[in-house]
């Protein structure tokens, strides 16, 4: 699974807290700080007069640590090199094959993943990278029939320029914490000047200012613009609240009679969030951007907002096929095409760019990695394309990215051109990009299986879906993953993150369920032989939330969608799927006893309204026990109109009010 340590170049300044000033004392308290170059001169300087082995092994992981933070990968290969020599343990000599990965040496990356599964807990996670290198082996050795020219774009010097995005030709708008930054305060993580908006000359590789009405004394950076360069949408860190945590904000600007207005919070922003890396797709219409994971526990996800009156719908998360355990960022779009950079896809290590398009049916398109050149072994992302009218005569395409591939420490603009031999006539039909056609070699595919476990605050509803909003997750939750084909049962604990990652085989069918003390056991079904592969598509992970509901005995659990026809009482096909995912819950806690019970809303009759739910109650528990539960745990109970959800003056209650009194429930007795 991909290191977390990938949110490093985000750290340039655009997504992290911004902290400043903080005194330190010594080297692990600054790099518990993210003060990585302050921490640097210190544990250095700690590590020459330490002789006990395991504390200067401790120092000499946190150095490699923060070089690798600070994308000095060479200083950190040392560092881990020098922590492993002095025993400091298997994480550092994963980090040491996560690293070699990105710099590119994929043979090495899995000659170490291979030694480290004789001592891995999670072998799953160390086969799926090993599956990943080889894939990249493979990648590498097939032949490419396009030309590409690459250059690098900008001033040289210990300051990184990455998030390119069009601007009026030859300019493109960057971010970039050159040492003229507007402000004063220098950013801890980096010992570097906050970051600013910058314009970059694509022809000169100059760098100037933005616009000062946007720019300020904050951390700046990640803007996109509308089609006519009217409005910007960028990022800024600061806090609304006063507070000591500088979370990073959507902001916005118009540009009327030739200036920007004061850039204000996009509506739907939170203080206590972190957002960045704006887009806009589909005319203009929807905007897509990065922010922290709905369960807090898997970095950054992407989110869309639909434009709406007076600013911006609530932001909802991009598809699962999309988002995934590890980190989502920088999406940028083209045409119809949306581009993003992952570092849990599979890829060349660090992040990589991926494209995917929203098809006629509303679904996305299963994300492709866009392989070389635009992708390495370093951290790859802010694509950006150049218009067709500004190429020259022989260029099938060019493309803006941010790279940190020199391993210079530092984050640069790479511009890559997709050449042909011959002119090309703008007015005929585009080149079809579609490679030569050679003899293709069988795919070895893999599959694995990413589950979460979620707690959910009573919520049956999303326990029906697996599907919880809730954030916090359940570490060391049991999980069990039957093989359904072979009858084979596997048992796996949760990490701190609630996650489990495994391979499963490609065709067989599989039940996962989720057990913690004090919380009912839920679990789901997949059925392999539904899962569809890319035509080159070699290693797909599915992403499975398990939620489970703490047990409050006597706490009352709405059942949803159990919804009876006027004067009824038998069981309707809509309330089916509900009280089949019951019984199933039921099956996994077979220890249980739960009371069932049916309430009415305050019309009719009160003896009525008894003899109604008394029947529906019963109606419930006829139907679990067809579906094989032992009917001496389950306790029918009519409640009538005595428990009101809503209390109203029932000639006043709205209908809506009357649907939330009329529901069945289960409470654990």
């Amino acid at each position: 699974m991909a290191v977390r340590s990938i949110i490093v170049f985000l750290t340039i300044s655009i997504f992290m807290a911004c902290s400043t000033g903080v005194k330190v004392k010594s080297g692990a308290e600054a790099f518990e700080l993210k003060q990585y170059a302050v921490a640097i001169e210190l544990l250095k300087s700690e590590f020459e007069k330490t002789k006990e082995k395991g504390l200067k092994a401790s120092k000499a992981y946190q150095l490699a640590e923060s070089y690798q933070f600070l994308l000095d990968y060479n200083e950190a290969l040392i560092w881990y090199q020098e922590a492993i020599s002095l025993s400091f343990g298997p994480q550092a000599s994963f980090k040491m094959a996560y690293l070699q990965k990105k710099l590119g040496n994929y043979t090495e990356a899995i000659r170490i993943f291979q030694e480290l599964r004789s001592v891995a807990l999670d072998k799953a996670s160390i086969d799926r990278e090993i599956s990943i290198c080889r894939q990249v082996l493979t990648w590498q050795s097939e032949p490419n029939p396009f030309e590409f020219i690459i250059k690098d774009l900008g001033e040289k010097g210990n300051f990184s320029v990455y998030a390119p995005v069009l601007y009026t030709p030859p300019y493109l708008v960057v971010t970039s914490d050159k040492d003229k930054s507007t402000g004063t305060e220098l950013y801890t993580w980096t010992g570097k000047k906050f970051s600013d908006l910058w314009l970059l000359n694509t022809e000169n590789g100059l760098l100037s200012k933005f616009d000062p009405d946007l720019n300020s004394e904050h951390n700046e950076g990640a803007a996109c613009f509308n089609k006519d360069l009217t409005e910007v949408i960028f990022t800024r860190c600061f806090s609304i609240t006063n507070t000591t945590k500088s979370n990073c904000k959507l902001m916005t600007s118009k540009r009327v009679d030739g200036f920007w207005t004061p850039p204000q919070v996009v509506n739907f922003v939170d203080d206590r969030t972190n957002y960045g890396q704006p887009t806009l797709i589909e005319n203009d219409e929807v905007l897509v951007f990065a922010s922290e994971s709905e369960d807090g526990a898997n970095g950054y996800d992407l989110w869309y907002s639909e434009r709406i009156r007076g600013g911006w719908s609530t932001p909802l998360p991009m598809p699962k096929s999309i988002n995934t355990p590890g980190n989502e960022m920088f999406p940028t779009s083209e045409a119809d095409t949306l581009y993003f950079s992952s570092d849990y896809l599979p890829g060349y290590g660090g992040l990589d760019i991926f494209k995917t398009f929203l098809r006629a049916d509303g679904t996305w398109a299963p994300p492709v990695n866009i392989r070389e050149p635009y992708n390495s072994g370093a951290d790859d992302f802010g694509l950006s394309f150049q218009k067709v009218e500004f190429l020259k005569s022989n260029e099938i395409s060019k493309a803006y990215l941010s790279s940190s591939r020199s391993f210079r420490g530092v984050d640069e603009i790479i511009e890559v051109s997709k050449v042909s031999p011959f002119p090309i006539d703008r007015v005929a039909p585009p080149v079809k990009e579609t490679p030569k056609e050679t003899m293709e070699a069988p795919i070895e595919r893999s599959l694995f299986l990413a589950i979460k476990v979620y707690e959910d605050k009573v919520s049956f509803e999303n326990v029906l879906k697996n599907n919880s909003r809730s954030k916090k997750v359940i570490p060391r939750a049991k999980v069990l993953i039957l093989n359904e084909s072979t009858s084979k049962l596997d048992t796996f604990i949760a990490d701190r993150n609630g996650l489990v990652i495994t391979q499963v085989n490609i065709g067989d069918s599989y039940t996962v369920s989720a057990s913690m003390k004090d919380f009912l056991s839920n679990g789901t079904r997949l059925v392999n032989k539904d899962v569809v592969f890319g035509k080159t598509e070699e290693i797909k992970t599915i992403n499975i939330d398990i939620p489970l509901i703490k047990i409050q005995k006597n706490q009352e659990i709405v059942l949803p969608n159990i919804l009876y026809d006027l004067d009824k009482w038998d069981v309707r096909e809509d309330a089916k799927p509900t009280l089949e995912k019951l019984a199933e819950v039921l099956k996994l806690n077979p220890t249980i006893r739960i009371e069932l019970a049916s309430h009415t809303d305050c019309r009719a009759d009160e003896n009525y309204n008894q003899g109604l739910s008394d029947r529906r109650a019963n109606a419930v528990v006829n139907f679990l026990v067809s579906k094989g539960i032992d009917a001496s745990r389950l306790v029918p109970k009519g409640y009538g109109e005595t428990k009101l959800l809503i209390p109203c003056v029932c000639e006043q209650c709205t209908e809506e009010e009357h649907q939330l009194n009329r529901r069945t429930t289960f409470t654990i007795l």
